[in-house]
C-alpha cells in the first residue's frame, strides 16, 4: 500500500516509521505540502490551524482516501461552518475522509514503533504471506456496527 503523510510530528512521523517497517511505501509531506498522487491513501496529521495551509499545498488528491488524525487543542472550534475537521477535510478534497484518531494514541504509537518486530513462524505453501495481507486488509476494512 501506498501511503502519503501530512504532517512529520508525533503522530504523522510514528504512522509512517511503522508503516514503512511493515514494507509500506510512504511519502513524509509536511504542512508545506507537496504532492500525493501515488499514494492510496492519506493521513492528515497536522494541528487544527495548519489543515487549510496544508490543504492548500497539497496536490494529487483525486480518488484518495483521506484519514484524519488531525487536532483541535485547548478546545478550537473547527473550522466555520463544518462540524468538525474530517467534514471539513471532506469537503475541500471532494474524496472520502474517515476519523481514524487522534493525539491521544501518539505516545502508544511512540511506544510501538521502539519494540522490535515478531518474528512470524515460517510457513512453505504461502500460508504466512496470506496470514500478512489479511492481516493488512482487516487493520483497513471498516468494523461494522
Amino acid at each position: 500500500m501506498k501511503i502519503a503523510t501530512i504532517g512529520r510530528g508525533t503522530i504523522g512521523g510514528t504512522v509512517a516509521g511503522l508503516r514503512t517497517s511493515v514494507g509500506h511505501e510512504v511519502t513524509e509531506l509536511g504542512r508545506e505540502g507537496g504532492d500525493a498522487s501515488d499514494a492510496d491513501a492519506v493521513l492528515f496529521a497536522v494541528p487544527n490551524q495548519a489543515v487549510s495551509e496544508a490543504l492548500a499545498a497539497l496536490t494529487g488528491l483525486q480518488g484518495k482516501l483521506g484519514l484524519d488524525a488531525t487536532n483541535r487543542l485547548s478546545g478550537e472550534a473547527p473550522p466555520i461552518g463544518y462540524p468538525s475537521i474530517a467534514e471539513y477535510v471532506k469537503a475541500t478534497t471532494n474524496e472520502p475522509v474517515a476519523k481514524a484518531f487522534n493525539r491521544n494514541y501518539g505516545s502508544p504509537f511512540d511506544q510501538a514503533a521502539r519494540v522490535p518486530p515478531v518474528r512470524a513462524p515460517r510457513f512453505s505453501d504461502g500460508t504466512r504471506r496470506q496470514l500478512a495481507q489479511r492481516k493488512r486488509r482487516d487493520m483497513v476494512t471498516p468494523c461494522p456496527h
